[in-house]
């Protein structure tokens, strides 16, 4: 994908429109980070980093100028003429500034998003324009970043008569309307987007942005379960429909589980592995509690799991859902149905799912992986609205 598409997508996109003063830093530093993208959209990849590195410095205490680096570093890795050492190498310098970023501020959005795909989280699917309706959003985006709205929109309609399946020029456009506070318009490009690519976890979450604007409350409410329902695994999304809810007076539960125990198979030597985590089993006798046992039948099952996978017996999230049924079982032998014999209250609440019928969604959306995307795409169809109804019944995040 053209370089230009990947930045707009990753910046434009991800940084949410109320907190961009917040994680962007200083006027100079913003400024030299724009200079950046421009030169990202030209393909001037030396020229952008310096600008990334002199914004960096302008401002150490801003997030983004990192979280560029390492937006740079990634567009870097996914280029065809790289070997594999020299793809590695420039991941892991992507992986270390997107650390540094979230250092400086935990919910930088681009640092976030660079984490998550190298993570192994989804990457929409590589979409091939007609025409020259690429070579249009690049020039769009060059006159974007110069603020020259209105020239930017004629190019990005322009891709758009080209090419009206774009998802991207019709986003494009929606934020050329969006910076000058046309609401309206802006939320009917965003929509459009997300219709024409509903797995685009952004169009949904701009539109949120453009219906908040117009304090269309129940629709923004509905965009930011489309973006979560595209990309479970996408933290932005989530944060915004937190924040939604507590404007609301709803607070929602962060539920932050922390894997005691992991198994799996090792791609190198197709051996079983089981890593363990020390404090997952501490105190588990003096406590009376069983986290540990869970944790270890779990890994077990994990590694069951994998195998069955490797063999294309069963889908991952077949394999993962069975593992995690399997050691409640066993929990349930060694401590009965009680849920205060675990210590841990992500765990209590899986357990708790789990008794409700209510697991499978639960390991679906709070805790996703793309390998997961054909089960959530199957209970999203077996389940209209399912994942509205899911937040709105246990109001839990990830």
């Amino acid at each position: 994908m053209h370089p230009a598409v990947i930045a707009c997508a990753l910046v434009a996109s991800l940084v949410p429109m109320g907190v961009r003063a917040v994680v962007l830093g200083n006027q100079q530093s913003q400024e030299l980070a724009q200079r950046g993208l421009t030169f990202v959209t030209k393909g001037q990849l030396p020229e952008a980093r310096e600008q990334f590195e002199l914004a960096a410095k302008a401002d150490p205490l801003a997030s983004n100028p990192v979280g560029s680096l390492a937006l740079l570093y990634y567009i870097v890795s996914d280029a065809n003429n790289l070997d594999d050492k020299q793809r590695q190498a420039a991941r892991k310098s992507a992986a270390e500034m997107a650390r540094r970023a979230l250092a400086l501020d935990a919910q930088d959005p681009l640092a976030q998003e660079v984490a998550r795909r190298l993570a192994g989280g989804g990457v929409r699917a590589k979409y091939a324009p007609a025409g020259n309706a690429m070579q249009l959003v690049v020039e769009g985006e060059q006159l974007f970043s110069q603020k020259e709205y209105a020239a930017a929109l004629q190019k990005y309609k322009q891709a758009i008569a080209v090419d009206p399946g774009f998802a991207d020029a019709w986003l494009f456009a929606g934020d050329c309307y969006f910076v000058q506070r046309q609401w309206e318009p802006a939320a009917e490009h965003f929509r459009k987007a997300a219709q024409i690519e509903p797995l685009h976890e952004q169009a949904w979450r701009y539109l949120a942005d453009a219906l908040q604007e117009q304090q269309k409350w129940p629709e923004m409410a509905l965009a930011l379960v489309g973006a979560i329902g595209a990309h479970p695994d996408q933290r932005s999304a989530w944060q915004r429909m937190e924040q939604f809810q507590a404007n609301h007076g709803i607070p929602m539960i962060s539920l932050n589980l922390k894997p005691g125990a992991t198994g799996g198979i090792d791609a190198g030597t197709g051996q079983a592995t089981v890593q363990i985590q020390a404090e997952a089993t501490a105190g588990d006798a003096d406590a009376g509690s069983f986290d540990g046992a869970f944790w270890m039948a779990l890994a077990a099952g994990q590694v069951n799991a994998a195998a069955a996978v490797q063999r294309g017996d069963k889908t991952a999230f077949q394999a993962d859902l069975e593992a995690w049924n399997a050691a409640f079982l066993v929990l349930d032998k060694m401590a009965g149905t009680r849920l205060e014999r675990l210590r841990d209250p992500a765990l209590r609440i899986l357990r708790s799912l789990s008794f409700k019928g209510e697991l499978e969604p639960a390991l679906l959306l709070l805790q996703y992986k793309e390998a997961y995307r054909p089960a959530l795409e199957a209970w999203k169809t077996a389940h209209p609205g399912g994942v509205g109804k899911f937040i709105d019944t246990w109001h839990l995040m990830p």
